[in-house]
């Protein structure tokens, strides 16, 4: 542990590590993500360097990696490669600062590894990147959320394990049944389900009952508006009685005091939506059995798709060697080992339907189909230039209803006029 520590100190402090010795061709490749991301990530280059010795790669991680970002495209010191999200590539892109790599796609002009195929690609992994019909970056994972839940807990309780045909109602009545005081001392020891607040995390239950936070034909956000505004109450108001009023999860105050992301590691709620990202830690659990199911739904089925690319630079002084180390990067390598650690799903179909996902040996034989399973009926956060004030702001507002418990309706109403406020302020920004 402490040598992780001080892997991530050296990290922060000097900004890079530096794969290969003095070449001619220096890439830099920027990332986040924890300490297994970057041993993963530097087993990645070194392999990528027995290939083409004659390119460094810098790889430079920082926890705070959309400031960081910005601020190295604002200053023209751009990184190479870099991991770009779905919901911030409509800003980049807008700003020209990324490189249309569709012509590296199609003629693919390098020959030390298999030819390219965008075909081998999830097509719902590809399009968040794509603009007017051109490629800036190829998807080096994704995730869709479904519902983890422990097995342990639903035999003792003698409640059936989720199943696909699980209605809200459905999942309401196992929450409830799931929920006790375990000690006699009339406080709740363990939790049917938890809830987290942010917004990739709980937009699929809006979708799940046909609402809608952000209208893609538009590009304008509707959280607030009609004729979503009257299912959005009705999606809170279920989420909110499942704490004030069933009392078979945590409230949001609740789980901020107990860290809600190890409740579910430590036995103490029964289910949690989350996405592949929490295999990384329930992979060393052995205290109990658990394992995963697609979510439940309501007017009809909806998940979230979490996907990462890699983008190049425009202004990259090396743009072929940088293609060269994208491909490598969501090739089949690449993608096997995305798969055996855990983190996330390959973005390569053959690998994604294989047992290196399937069946990594480092897990217990969990339902991984259903990460697969979920594909077609999911969706990305909200793609805007300007999403992440947005979400924040969206953020603020939902504390005033799960921990201020302020009327619903009017709050996303406020809401409302607050994103529209936002937006024609950017507007008039970009107009100047």
């Amino acid at each position: 542990m402490k040598k992780i520590n001080l892997l991530l100190v050296i990290v922060l402090l000097f900004g890079f590590i530096s794969c290969g010795g003095d070449k001619g061709i220096v890439l830099r490749y920027m990332m986040w993500g924890k300490p297994e991301e970057i041993r993963a990530v530097q087993n990645f280059i070194r392999e990528f360097q027995k290939i083409y010795p004659e390119i460094e790669v810098r790889i430079i991680h920082t926890s705070s990696y959309n400031d960081k970002l910005k601020t190295m495209f604002a200053g023209g010191d751009a990184p190479d490669v870099f991991y770009m999200g779905s919901e911030h590539f409509p800003g980049y892109v807008a700003r020209d600062t990324l490189l249309d790599i569709t012509d590296f796609i199609k003629n693919d002009p390098e020959t030390n590894l298999p030819p390219f195929s965008i075909k081998d690609y999830f097509k719902e992994t590809l399009q968040p990147f794509m603009y007017k019909g051109r490629y800036y970056g190829i998807p080096k994972d994704f995730t869709t959320m479904v519902l983890y839940y422990n097995k342990d807990l639903f035999d003792a309780a003698g409640v059936k394990y989720p199943a696909r045909s699980w209605t809200w109602d459905d999942f309401k009545r196992a929450a409830q049944a799931l929920t006790r005081d375990t000690n006699g001392d009339e406080i709740t020891d363990q939790f049917g389900f938890v809830f987290e607040s942010w917004l990739g995390y709980w937009i699929s239950w809006i979708r799940q009952n046909d609402g809608k936070v952000y209208d893609e034909r538009t590009g304008k956000y509707v959280i607030g508006r009609e004729p979503y505004l009257s299912r959005n109450v009705e999606t809170f108001q279920y989420i909110y009685d499942l704490m004030y009023k069933y009392h078979c999860a945590p409230t949001l105050q609740e789980t901020r005091d107990m860290e809600a992301s190890q409740l579910l590691e430590t036995g103490k709620v029964a289910m949690a939506t989350y996405g592949r990202w929490r295999t990384l830690e329930m992979k060393h659990v052995k205290a109990f059995a658990w394992d995963v199911a697609e979510l439940p739904y309501k007017r009809k089925r909806a998940s979230t798709l979490f996907t990462v690319c890699y983008s190049i630079s425009k202004n990259s002084r090396y743009k072929e060697a940088a293609w060269k180390l994208v491909k490598f990067l969501v090739g089949e390598k690449g993608q096997i080992e995305t798969a055996q650690s855990c983190l996330a799903v390959p973005s390569l179909k053959p690998i994604a339907y294989s047992d290196h996902f399937l069946a990594p040996a480092v897990l217990p034989r969990i339902n991984a189909q259903s990460f697969l399973n979920s594909i077609s009926y999911s969706e990305i956060s909200p793609p805007h230039p300007n999403a992440q004030l947005l979400n924040d702001t969206i953020n603020l507002y939902l504390d005033r209803i799960f921990i201020e418990k302020q009327p619903i309706r009017e709050t996303l109403i406020q809401l409302q006029k607050e994103i529209d406020k936002i937006s024609k302020e950017e507007e008039e920004k970009s107009t100047i």
